[in-house]
Order: C-alpha cells, then structure tokens, then sequence
C-alpha cells in the first residue's frame, strides 16, 4: 500500500492525498512476518491440534502514525534524492499533504472538471494531453483504491505472538525475530525500505520485463497469449 503512494509522489504525481495523519498505519517488515510464520508452523507441526491465530503486527505495540511516514520519506526525497537514482528522478518540488477525505474529493472533482473541459478545448486546438490531468486522474485512481488505509480505525495486537515467541529459548529468538518493540522506524525507512525499494523493487519489475521480452516469439500453429 504505502510504495504506490510512494512512487506517486517520487514522480510527483500526488501532493495531496485524503487520510488522517494522526492515524496509526500497521507495517511490518517481511523478514518478521517470515519469522512468525516458520515459528507458527513448527508449533502446528509440533504440537497438539489446536486452532492457532497469530497476528504478526506492530500497531498496538509500536505504533507508526502516517504523519510520521510522511515525514521520513520526504526528508530522504529532499535531503538524499540522489541515493534514490530510480526512485526519485529528481527531486520533488512539491510537499506531500495529508487532507481530509471530503476535502480532497471536492477539490479533486472541481480540479478534474476544470481541468477536462480545458483539455477539450486544448484538443480542438491541436494542442497535447495536460500532464497536469494525468496526475489528477492518477491522485484519483490512487485514492480509490488506498484511502482506506489512510483512515485507520483499528489496531492489531501481537500479544498471542509474542506469547509464542516466549516459549522459544534464547538461540530460537535470535534466530527468529518477531518482536516490533524492537524497530526503530526512521531507521527502517530511511536506511531499509526506501533503499530497497529503490534498489530491489524497482530492479525487480525491470528483470521481469526484460525475462519476458525474449518468449514473445510468433508460432504458427497455435496463439500464444502473453500477460506481463
């Protein structure tokens, strides 16, 4: 969820954005969900039958609000953009603010109305697409689909994880961290996920893209359909 409103931003797409800064958003480093996840399954495999819940999660026991998100990411976007060659193209002139939902669709939907009657009139003229609706359509788009964990209203507990992991013994917790007690957030955004973010993901989609290239070869007696 937060990397495409990330990305948004990074490419300037998105200045504004509905959601509650004060809100609490749960994320949890995939390394601890991994952890959580092999020490759930030894129990299960281990143990008696029982019906087990665990919920790994970092919003009751070390709660991370949206402003603080925010703050982390664009002080890396204004301070060290040049760390982020594939994130940041360049460095963002605009703030990324946090407004209320009801505001942001009205001043979205004006925007937009405006926007498309000038781009009608533009396209009688000859003139090209506004990339100025291309990003309201994107904040749009962007807002349908996110908004929701942007308005928290909830918060997951981990104690029957924690729990689980006091049963493990000294070398079993080193081995397999599950703990978000222990997180240091700037840390984590700043040193963590926005480099690997930059350096994996976006490798990542571009690895892929380049594997597929060469299985996109015409045969003649059969229809091969390719999604990417």
């Amino acid at each position: 969820m937060a990397d495409a409103i990330i990305m948004a931003y990074a490419r300037q797409k998105v200045t504004f954005f509905p959601g509650d800064r004060q809100g609490v958003i749960d994320i949890i480093p995939a390394d601890l969900v991994a952890n959580s996840i092999i020490v759930a399954g030894a129990e299960a495999l281990g143990g008696m039958p029982a019906h087990r819940v665990y919920q790994c999660s970092s919003s009751e026991q070390n709660p991370l609000t949206i402003k603080e998100v925010i703050e982390h990411v664009v002080y890396e976007a204004r301070h060290h953009h040049t760390n982020y060659r594939k994130l940041f193209l360049r460095q963002p002139r605009r703030p990324f603010i946090m407004i209320p939902g009801w505001l942001f669709h009205l001043g979205l939907g004006m925007a937009y109305s405006a926007g498309a009657c000038w781009q009608t009139l533009k396209g009688l003229l000859g003139a090209e697409a506004s990339v100025a609706l291309s990003n309201l359509d994107a904040a749009r788009k962007l807002a349908g689909v996110f908004s929701f964990y942007t308005r928290p209203r909830y918060r997951f507990s981990n104690k029957k994880l924690l729990a689980l992991a006091s049963r493990l013994n000294d070398e079993e917790r080193a081995a397999f961290p599950m703990d978000t007690a222990e997180l240091d957030w700037q840390h984590y955004f700043r040193r963590v996920h926005l480099p690997g973010l930059n350096h994996y993901a976006l490798d990542a989609k571009r690895a892929r893209l380049k594997s597929a290239a060469p299985q996109r070869r015409p045969v003649a007696t059969e229809v091969v359909k390719v999604t990417s």
